[in-house]
């Protein structure tokens, strides 16, 4: 059993890293922009919560699947703001889902949880982004030359 104070400490970090993920959303994003997209964006959203569904357990609460995939396509598609609102969401609509599938009760299941995971996808696609276009990578480009394939391998 974790005690008390260990137990305030991943809460802690957990609610952190979903807030600082939220931050770098609201930086990146522009709802204008966000909601001319909206119909493709809720369309991607579905597909990456149905890969994610679809997955394969490879150890106990522990599954594989190819969401990366369509979140990077995502990204690749819309850009950084469009690509992390893809993946952020995508996250905790999975946890959510489970725990409705699942019955489950406790306050991590439905909240610190999908929280976290929003805020480490987020973050994750926001990083990965930047590193992308540091690199000579484009969104939304129509060919892929040679330098934005190594960037995307990056």
């Amino acid at each position: 059993m974790i005690s008390p104070t260990r137990l305030n400490l991943l809460t802690l970090y957990r609610f952190g890293v979903g807030f600082l993920g939220l931050w770098a959303l609201i930086l990146v994003s522009s709802m204008p922009v966000l909601m001319q997209e909206a119909g493709p964006l809720l369309l991607f959203l579905a597909l990456s919560v149905s890969v994610k569904r679809a997955g394969f357990r490879v150890a106990p609460r522990v599954t594989h699947s190819l969401v990366g995939l369509v979140d990077v396509a995502a990204l690749m598609v819309f850009g950084m703001a469009g690509g992390a609102w893809v993946a952020g969401l995508s996250a905790p609509l999975h946890l959510i889902g489970r725990a409705v599938r699942h019955r489950l009760r406790t306050r991590e299941e439905w909240l610190d949880l999908p929280v976290f995971n929003f805020g480490l996808r987020v973050i994750m696609a926001v990083v990965g982004s930047w590193v992308y276009q540091s690199l000579g990578g484009e969104f939304g480009a129509r060919a892929m030359p040679l330098t934005q394939f190594i960037a995307l391998l990056v």
